[in-house]
């Protein structure tokens, strides 16, 4: 059985930074971060504080940055990584698996896209 990591194994995990350059919010909705990594489980963070984290299972981990706004504008964010053993008792995908490590384990951030939601709002028209 699977067993949820403790804060105290971040100790050692891999780290990247992002960058959320500043912006006007003027026109869109939200922006999401659309993080594209293999490991075991991921965690991000703005000054040490926790913004969301994910259980890898192959897809994008996507995330709404709109409710961190404005805090997360002009920061570094770090994404942390626990790497993912090539033995781990989870059911994935078997070309997941062949993205990751043919022996040993896994921890890698392959991209990061920030894409934008545009709001439009339309009056109702009168007849």
């Amino acid at each position: 059985m699977p067993v949820a990591p403790q804060d105290s194994d971040y100790a050692g995990a891999a780290a990247w930074t992002l960058a959320i350059p500043p912006q006007s919010m003027a026109g869109l909705s939200d922006i999401f971060a659309r993080i594209h990594y293999a490991g075991d489980v991921a965690r991000l963070y703005n000054g040490g504080h926790l913004l969301d984290d994910d259980f890898y299972n192959g897809r994008v981990w996507e995330i709404g940055m709109k409710r961190f706004f404005p805090d997360v504008f002009g920061h570094h964010l770090e994404i942390q990584i626990l790497p993912m053993p090539r033995n781990s008792l989870i059911y994935l995908d078997p070309s997941v698996w062949a993205q990751m490590q043919p022996a040993g384990q896994t921890s890698t951030v392959q991209g990061v896209e920030l894409l934008p939601e545009y709001e439009v709002v339309i009056p109702p028209s009168r007849p």
